[in-house]
């Protein structure tokens, strides 16, 4: 069984990044998914060398956008 990289997993979103996610979701809430809910908008996190990219996508469109706050990250 692969090993679970539990910094990421259990990686919470930062002020920042939360009202992205919340912008992102209800602009295409409006637009492509009115019967959904915001918990409908898929998360992706990512390690990278410097710290945890996220990108939220869309389920109708497929839009996706990167809500990183990569001021938050440690130099």
């Amino acid at each position: 069984m692969p090993e679970i990289d539990y910094d990421l997993f259990e990686h919470k979103l930062n002020e920042k990044e939360q009202k992205a996610y919340v912008v992102f979701g209800k602009e295409h809430k409006a637009s492509c998914y009115p019967d959904y809910t915001l918990s409908a908008i898929e998360v992706t996190k990512e390690r990278t060398d410097k710290g945890i990219k996220i990108t939220v996508k869309c389920p109708e469109c497929k839009a996706e956008e990167d809500i990183t706050d990569y001021e938050g990250w440690k130099k």
